[in-house]
């Protein structure tokens, strides 16, 4: 796959989820999207061939997301 994706974050609970993507295998940082917007939205390019690390973490509380 090649071009821009999206990725939407949504969550229960009280927490606030943040999100980032590298790129492998240097860990280049992509796109991150630490706001406070619920859901999140994350824009990215991507590149056919090339492999991606996708992460959530909470940066307060705890939640479930989907």
């Amino acid at each position: 796959m090649t071009g821009s994706i999206r990725f939407d974050l949504t969550w229960t609970g009280t927490g606030d989820l943040d999100t980032s993507l590298k790129a492998l295998p240097a860990q280049t940082l992509v796109v991150s999207v630490t706001d406070a917007s619920r859901p999140k939205t994350m824009t990215a390019s991507l590149t056919a061939g090339a492999s991606y690390q996708l992460a959530v973490w909470a940066q307060t509380g705890s939640g479930t997301y989907t």
